[in-house]
C-alpha cells in the first residue's frame, strides 16, 4: 500500500488526482468499531481535499445531479443534500474548498451547535453506524463523481486483528465493509491485507462470512520466503543503505553469518517483518559492543547475551 500510494500512476487521464489512495490500519479494539474505522479513514483527509473534490463534482454534473447520484446510492436525502450543500461554492459559507472541508468534518465529528444547524440548514447531526456508513458511501460517491474518472482505493491493514473480536464484532466489520463495497460501488476497490498462517485462512473465511467473501473478486497470495528469498532481501536492504560500494555486499554481516542468524527463525517466521526484527537486534548487539569485524563467535556470544537472547 505504502508502495503504491508513492509510484507514479498509471495513466487513463491527465489528471494525476485521479487515484486516491486511503491506507489505515484495522481497530485492534472491536469496541465501536465502526465508528473507530471510519474515524481513521476520515483521519487521512485533509480539509482542502475534501472541499475541493465535491466542489469538482458539483461543477462536472451539478449540483441536483450529484444529490441525486449520492441518494440512489445511500438512501438518504438528509446525508446526501447536506454533503453537497456544505461544498456548494454559490454559498459564502464555501467560500473557499479548505472552509468547505472544515465543514464536512465538523458535521462528520457532529462538531456544529444548534444554531449553526440551522444556519446551515441540517435538519439533524449524524447519529448511529447507519448514518455514519451512509456518510462515509455519499462522501466517497462525491469524491468519483467528475468528469475525469477517479478511483478510490482503500487499504486495510491488519485485517487479522477479526481473530481478536467477538461474534458480534467481526460480523458489525464484515457487515460495514460489505455496505460500503455495495454503496459506493462504481471506481472503487478494497484490499483486505492479512498475515496468516494456512489454518488462519480458513478462520478469516468464517469471520469474514458468507456474504462478504463472496464479493472478493481477486485473491492474492504471497507465497512463503525461501532463505535464498531472504539473503537476497537483506542484501537489496543492506546495498540500498550503503553510501558506497562494498565489496562485501552483506556488509556489516557475511552472508553464512546472516544465513545461520536467519536460520535460528521457524520457517513460517520467515517474514520481512521478522528478519528486520532479528536483524535489528543483531546489529543493535554489534553496536553496542562496539564490534567492528564479526565472526561466528560473535553469533555465538550474542546468542548467549541474556538482553539480546531471541525468546
Amino acid at each position: 500500500a505504502e508502495y503504491f500510494s508513492k509510484t507514479p500512476k498509471p495513466t487513463i487521464a491527465p489528471d494525476e488526482t485521479q487515484f486516491i489512495p486511503i491506507i489505515i490500519a484495522t481497530p485492534q479494539d472491536g469496541t465501536n468499531v465502526v465508528k473507530n474505522l471510519i474515524d481513521r479513514i476520515m483521519a487521512t483527509f485533509s480539509p482542502d481535499f475534501l472541499g475541493q473534490g465535491i466542489q469538482q463534482a458539483i461543477e462536472s454534473v451539478g449540483r441536483t445531479a450529484l444529490i441525486q447520484k449520492i441518494h440512489d446510492r445511500i438512501q438518504n436525502h438528509e446525508i446526501a443534500t447536506t454533503l453537497v450543500h456544505l461544498c456548494d461554492a454559490t454559498y459564502p459559507h464555501a467560500a473557499s474548498a479548505a472552509a468547505s472541508g472544515e465543514l464536512i468534518l465538523k458535521y462528520y465529528y457532529d462538531n456544529f451547535d444548534k444554531k449553526q444547524l440551522t444556519q446551515l440548514k441540517i435538519n439533524r447531526a449524524l447519529k448511529g453506524d447507519d448514518n455514519y456508513i451512509q456518510f462515509l458511501s455519499g462522501l466517497f460517491v462525491a469524491l468519483t463523481a467528475t468528469r475525469l474518472e477517479k478511483r478510490i482505493f482503500l487499504w486495510m491493514d491488519e485485517m487479522e486483528q477479526l481473530l481478536y473480536y467477538n461474534a458480534k464484532q467481526y460480523r458489525t466489520i464484515s457487515q460495514t465493509i460489505r455496505e460500503l463495497s455495495d454503496k459506493v460501488s462504481e471506481n472503487f476497490t478494497i484490499f483486505l491485507n492479512l498475515s496468516l498462517t494456512e489454518n488462519d485462512v480458513n478462520k478469516v473465511n468464517i469471520l469474514l462470512g458468507s456474504a462478504l467473501e463472496s464479493r472478493i473478486n481477486r485473491r492474492i497470495r504471497f507465497r512463503d520466503l525461501t532463505m535464498d528469498d531472504a539473503l537476497l532481501y537483506c542484501k537489496d536492504l543492506m546495498q540500498h543503505a550503503s553510501i558506497q560500494p562494498k565489496q562485501n555486499v552483506y556488509f556489516p554481516l557475511t552472508q553464512p553469518i546472516l544465513r545461520t542468524l536467519l536460520e535460528t527463525l521457524p520457517k513460517e517466521k520467515i517474514t520481512p517483518r521478522e528478519i528486520n526484527r532479528i536483524c535489528y537486534n543483531f546489529l543493535n548487539y554489534m553496536k553496542d559492543k562496539k564490534i567492528l569485524s564479526v565472526t561466528m563467535n560473535t553469533f555465538h556470544e550474542y546468542q548467549k547475551d541474556a538482553d539480546y537472547a531471541e525468546n
